[in-house]
């Protein structure tokens, strides 16, 4: 058997993962984020650091772990944002699976490992596991227990699952980097990972699915997605359409999921406004998103809300809406009290 065969079947079996890590001022965070990438249980891989303009100590971080193991490897590039880094990172993987992780996240030792061998023995171009968010309390329990549970869906069965339950984060799934193909992330687009997420879904058949939390969501680091409401994430409301507009020739479960996360997308913006009146001083938007809810609302009446956002005038649902926020603040404070 000559040299090249036996490096085919070492390929094929043990492929390289490129695990792609936007960087951009998480000092605090990202030890622990490169060490569990680093330490996983899976060896094959390389680390592909994308600083994406840090001005704290992150760089002098990466550096560090770059003279420590040659399977890291730093891109940097002015600040430009999440998906230009992400771009970045595919632009210069070699591996043939790609994962992405947050940087201020980590995973556990055998997610790579578990879930680049069922991509293998099922032949399976994308792979999704479970994550557990860094506040929960069952935390340290779950992750001593990681209950393995696999399974294959349709691309019908998982389409439906990820839209009920908004899973659309990338950070979640391995890819082959044959089904990425020319696949890139939108410049400067804020919920990025919804479009590509649905992209990747309608190029497969099937996809596996681990339900084991593998990946540590950090909820205690302030991002652009748990900052205050702006014209940033008003202008994400494109994405909300975009699932609904892609989704139309699948099945009805699915059509119905998409139409509940328009509702439920739509009123969450809604809501914002009516607190940010900068933001549509003339109704515009809202207009907009009350002809949405109205329409969506027509084959599946399901959402209260919905039902009095589409009957409602305006300035009637706003005094609606100070009734119920003054109720919640009484409710809390009767329950503070009798602590």
């Amino acid at each position: 058997m000559n040299s090249q065969i036996i490096k085919d079947q070492i390929i094929s079996t043990h492929p390289l993962i490129s695990v792609i890590v936007p960087v951009y001022n998480v000092g605090n965070y990202l030890n622990r984020c490169i060490e569990s990438i680093l330490n996983q249980n899976y060896k094959e891989l390389e680390l592909i650091l994308i600083d994406d303009g840090s001005t704290d100590n992150s760089v002098e971080i990466c550096k560090q772990y770059v003279e420590l193991d040659q399977r890291v490897k730093l891109f940097q590039q002015n600040n430009q944002g999440s998906s230009i880094a992400r771009n970045t990172g595919l632009l210069n993987t070699t591996g043939e699976y790609i994962s992405f992780v947050d940087s201020d996240d980590w995973i556990l030792p055998e997610m790579l490992e578990s879930m680049i061998e069922y991509a293998i023995n099922n032949d399976l171009a994308v792979v999704e596991c479970e994550s557990i968010k860094s506040t929960d309390s069952n935390i340290d329990k779950i992750i001593s227990e990681k209950l393995f549970e696999f399974k294959t869906e349709t691309n019908e069965e998982a389409l439906a699952r990820i839209i009920e339950n908004q899973k659309f984060a990338v950070w979640r799934r391995i890819y082959s980097k044959k089904i990425i193909g020319n696949l890139k992330f939108i410049p400067y687009k804020l919920h990025q990972d919804v479009f590509f997420t649905i992209d990747i879904l309608k190029k497969i058949k099937h996809q596996g699915y681990i339900k084991t939390p593998f990946y540590c969501y950090n909820v205690e680091n302030i991002s652009i997605i748990r900052s205050p409401y702006s014209q940033k994430k008003l202008d994400a409301i494109d994405a909300t359409f975009y699932v609904l507009n892609e989704t139309k020739d699948f099945n009805n479960n699915i059509k119905i999921n998409a139409k509940k996360h328009v509702i439920q997308q739509l009123m969450y913006h809604y809501h914002e406004l009516y607190s940010h009146d900068n933001l549509d001083p003339h109704y515009k938007v809202r207009i907009l998103i009350k002809n949405e809810i109205s329409k969506a609302l027509s084959l599946q009446s399901w959402s209260t809300y919905g039902l009095l956002i589409k009957y409602l005038p305006f300035k009637v649902y706003r005094v609606f809406l100070r009734i119920n926020e003054f109720r919640i603040s009484s409710q809390i404070y009767l329950i503070k009290l009798l602590r």
